[in-house]
């Protein structure tokens, strides 16, 4: 794949948040996206479309890569469709790059893609996760551990590679209530899970499988999550809003917020190189591009 270098916007340094300052906003070959995942080698991001309706079983979801050559100009296209090359992508939902694979939340099935030596990416495995109801969100830890968040099961799930074992239900029984976004700690074997009806960010040991820290937002409806820097994420809920935090000792502090009204948002992504924020909007299928205003001055 022809690599392609993301603009500068930014100095790379540590940043002092005000506001998130839109830069630009892209809608073609979207349709309800809803999470993305960054590919380091390529320099580029690939996006999850629902396309139709979050339960729907309909194969019709699809993948875009997008990436921003050097002038700043914005390249869209899919890469993966449901119903082509014998691939069935039904509602996509959480996805993440690993290794030259994609890994894609489907509804109640894992599904892997890798690319050929054509540059045309295959379906590689399906793998349907028993007691899975509705996957939303997916990360792969150090240890290569794949975690999927389930907000119908009210559960995450674990499984190890090389993928071919029986899923492994975690914080059942209402300990974590509809699970929507997860990320990892990037300094710590930890990880951070958003939860649709509660104000928590929950805090997980991955070695000992236990919830360490519960982060109070007084927010309710927290969509998606993503790494920023020095334990600092970036957060979407269904209030249209979309904000960089930090933890306190059992709290969130909202630390800039944007100005522009998003319509459903449910995922954030930092890519620290170029200090760019990608947020998905579910409802008017486009993806949102900010800058810390603070930095781009």
């Amino acid at each position: 794949m022809t690599r392609v270098l993301l603009i500068v916007l930014l100095t790379a340094c540590q940043l002092s948040f005000g506001y998130l300052k839109l830069k630009a906003r892209v809608s073609s070959h979207l349709s309800n996206p809803a999470s993305m995942t960054y590919d380091h080698e390529a320099n580029c991001f690939y996006i999850s479309n629902i396309n139709g309706n979050a339960e729907d079983e309909n194969n019709s979801g699809f993948i875009t890569r997008l990436a921003i050559d050097e002038k700043g100009k914005i390249h869209t296209e899919v890469i993966i469709k449901g119903g082509e090359l014998d691939t069935i992508l039904n509602a996509p939902k959480g996805i993440y790059y690993f290794r030259g694979q994609l890994f894609v939340a489907d509804i109640d099935t894992l599904r892997i893609f890798t690319e050929n030596s054509k540059g045309i990416w295959e379906a590689k495995r399906y793998i349907k996760i028993p007691g899975a109801q509705f996957l939303n969100d997916l990360v792969i830890d150090r240890r290569g551990v794949l975690w999927l968040t389930d907000a119908g099961a009210n559960c995450l799930f674990d499984l190890r590679p090389p993928y071919g074992q029986r899923a492994r239900r975690r914080f059942f029984h209402q300990k974590i209530i509809e699970p929507m976004g997860i990320e990892l700690h990037p300094a710590a074997d930890q990880l951070w899970v958003t939860c649709l009806s509660e104000d928590i960010i929950y805090n997980i040991d991955i070695e000992k499988r236990k919830i360490i820290n519960r982060y109070r937002t007084r927010i309710s409806g927290i969509a998606g999550i993503g790494s920023v820097e020095k334990g600092r994420v970036g957060v979407v809920d269904f209030a249209n809003r979309a904000y960089i935090a930090s933890f306190a000792k059992d709290h969130v502090i909202r630390e800039t917020v944007n100005r522009n009204f998003l319509q459903k948002p449910s995922s954030i992504i930092y890519e620290p190189v170029s200090g760019l924020f990608l947020v998905s909007e579910l409802k008017e299928s486009a993806i949102s591009i900010y800058v810390d205003e603070n930095e781009s001055k």
